[in-house]
């Protein structure tokens, strides 16, 4: 079926949430050093922290969402003392998970290209841009008013953040820079850092970080260029 990597994070926290429901349940049963529960714990952790390669962002794979969520009901269902048939339909359902989605994830994972990966950076990037005015405009807003526009080191650091985002883009778009998948995150976090900063100096802390953060990634590919 066709991916839907919100959907697929959503069935991944229900998965995660219902084992670590049912792993507590039985460990108050069997106890904390229950060799085989220990076991099958340290399995499921490792198979959900697969799935959590930032790569896995900029792509689409395809997941059987009926089979997940049917495996998941059969393990909802089982009692305490059943022990027996919980390992064997979570072994079942974590095994399906690394055979199917995670397979299809890595294998697509495969074959993201440059541009790919730093079309999403600009795509970033211009959402980063967006947040950055919808703050200031909130700013302006309140009541007391804020003027981020008028403050000094607000434009200081604008100066710098234009002429460094400017020639950011112009690396991105031209491949001189081959942009990774932690790079958007680091975008994003920074963008929703400054779209939630309570005060003028947590926004333009923020923004500094920012402009940091491009600089960085310019004088880096000029350095080896």
């Amino acid at each position: 079926m066709p991916a839907d990597n919100e959907k697929f994070v959503t069935l991944l926290g229900d998965a995660k949430s219902l084992c670590k429901a049912k792993l507590a349940t039985f460990t108050l049963v069997r106890g904390e050093d229950d060799e085989p529960l220990q076991k099958l714990a340290t399995e499921a952790r490792e198979t959900y922290e697969a799935f959590a390669d930032p790569k896995f962002k900029l792509i689409t794979f395809s997941f059987d969402e009926f089979k997940i969520r049917s495996l998941l009901g059969d393990i909802d269902d089982i009692e305490t003392d059943g022990f027996a048939d919980f390992e064997t339909k979570l072994s079942e359902m974590l095994h399906f998970l690394k055979d199917t989605a995670l397979k299809e994830a890595v294998a697509a994972k495969a074959q993201l290209s440059t541009e790919i990966v730093n079309a999403e950076i600009l795509a970033a990037l211009t959402q980063c841009a967006t947040k950055i005015t919808q703050r200031i405009n909130a700013f302006a807003d309140a009541r007391p008013k804020v003027n981020i526009l008028n403050d000094g080191t607000y434009q200081r650091l604008h100066r710098k953040y234009d002429h460094f985002r400017d020639k950011y883009r112009t690396l991105l778009k031209d491949k001189t820079i081959k942009g990774t998948e932690s790079d958007v995150i680091s975008i994003d976090n920074r963008a929703e850092l400054i779209a939630t900063a309570p005060k003028k100096s947590d926004f333009l802390d923020q923004f500094e970080k920012l402009s940091n953060f491009i600089q960085g990634k310019v004088k880096a590919a000029q350095q080896t260029a």
